[in-house]
């Protein structure tokens, strides 16, 4: 709600008075970072990341299971690598001091915002390797078919 209240403010500030938020993209961007670190870990857990099911909606539980199992451990491995290169990106960042243009807030800042929700998501999703749940669930809560 703060970065739909923070635009809201700075488009109706531009439009109606020629005074928007100064550096409102920067603000924004940040915001918009440590939303994503916070919410990715909790998709994982919830496995409400997108799912294409068109050539798996006719296998076995069994196989839906290890296809499931597969997915974790390569989103394990995905967030574990984006945290990897990130807190590098961040330590990079860094050093060279780079800032914002407006604000001149610390660029490596956005950075850091994103390490602790990979690492937590690939935490998630090596568990979830390790001790399978999801596909399970996924099948007995989908919805029933619609009949007329």
């Amino acid at each position: 709600m703060l970065i739909v209240a923070t635009t809201l403010v700075s488009v109706c500030g531009r439009t109606l008075f020629a005074t928007p938020i100064p550096g409102d993209l920067e603000i924004v961007q940040l915001m918009m970072a440590i939303a994503i670190s916070c919410f990715l870990p909790w998709a994982q857990i919830q496995q409400s990341h997108v799912v294409v099911d068109f050539f798996t909606r006719s296998v076995s539980l069994a196989v839906s299971q290890r296809l499931s199992r597969l997915a974790d451990g390569l989103m394990a491995l995905i967030s574990a690598l984006f945290a990897w290169r990130t807190a590098a990106s961040t330590l990079s960042a860094m050093t060279t001091n780079e800032s914002s243009m407006i604000l001149e807030i610390p660029i490596w800042l956005n950075y850091a915002t994103l390490v602790p929700g990979f690492s937590t998501m690939a935490l998630i999703a090596v568990t979830q390797t390790l001790w399978p749940r999801a596909a399970a669930i996924r099948h007995t809560t989908e919805a029933p078919p619609i009949t007329s």
